[in-house]
């Protein structure tokens, strides 16, 4: 029995730390907005309650 020892051609593999690295700075991003959301709530809500 031949065992199939046939590997993928570099330029077919894929670029996990490019991919790590795309993922890390939409992760970014979001949290970053979630962020200014939350302060920007947060000054709303102080606003209405000087009233």
């Amino acid at each position: 029995m031949e065992e199939n020892t046939a590997k993928v051609p570099e330029e077919r593999q894929a670029d996990y730390r490019e991919m790590y690295l795309v993922m890390a700075r939409a992760m970014e991003k979001c949290v970053r907005e979630l962020i200014e959301a939350q302060r920007h709530c947060e000054e709303l809500y102080l606003r209405s309650t000087e009233e």
